[in-house]
């Protein structure tokens, strides 16, 4: 019985992504201490102002979905956006037509952290990290005040997690992001010894049974 017990466990505790203490970003100066990838939003070669934006940085590991849009490098030099220069994308076509849609950044693989500038209208905004994509499971969220500082970056670490969903607050719940920042997940040792853990059990059950 005590063999089945450590392979159950070990097994079930692989079935489940590893949580840990989060630490949301919330309202930082700056992006991650250590990153995979940072997308800047020019990668993908040339993109028409207002294209709209789904699977264009998929070579990048990123998909979009509900409503982003795409904004060139053409910042109104009086405007104040910090953390921003160059190519970033924003809501603008779906707020002007009434849509208040949630918005996702998808990842191909599970992440351990990721991380983007944010300028939108004063207000509040809702950050919120999911693992299943965008219908997926809720591991994290957070709400924070917009108020046009450059303290603007904002997403979560620590945690295991596919997808960030926004809802944005402010006028016209309209936004613009750049920078965006990323980790993928990778097991930690504790989690490849259960891995062992689990097999061996099985492994000394099924000798059990057959002797």
């Amino acid at each position: 019985m005590k063999i089945k017990f450590v392979a159950i466990v070990g097994m079930g505790m692989l079935a489940n992504p590893m949580i840990a203490q989060a630490t949301p970003i919330v309202g930082a100066g700056s992006g991650l201490a250590s990153s995979d990838q940072t997308l800047t939003f020019s990668e993908a070669g040339a993109i028409g102002e207002s294209t709209a934006i789904t699977n264009q940085f998929a070579a990048f590991g990123v998909n979009f979905s509900g409503g982003w849009d795409f904004q060139p490098d053409r910042f109104d030099p009086e405007l104040v956006n910090p953390n921003m220069s160059g190519d970033s994308l924003n809501n603008f076509i779906s707020f002007a037509s009434g849509g208040n849609t949630p918005l996702f950044i998808e990842f191909t693989v599970q992440q351990n952290a990721a991380t983007f500038a944010m300028v939108s209208n004063f207000g509040t905004s809702t950050f919120t990290a999911l693992l299943g994509g965008a219908g997926g499971s809720i591991i994290e969220s957070f709400s924070a005040q917009l108020n046009g500082s450059s303290n603007n970056f904002f997403g979560f670490q620590d945690i295991v997690f596919d997808t960030i969903r926004i809802d944005v607050g402010g006028r016209f719940n309209a936004l613009l992001i750049d920078n965006l920042q990323s980790a993928v997940a990778v097991p930690e040792p504790a989690t490849l010894g259960l891995l062992g853990l689990g097999l061996a059990g099985i492994g000394v059950a099924r000798r059990k049974r057959a002797s």
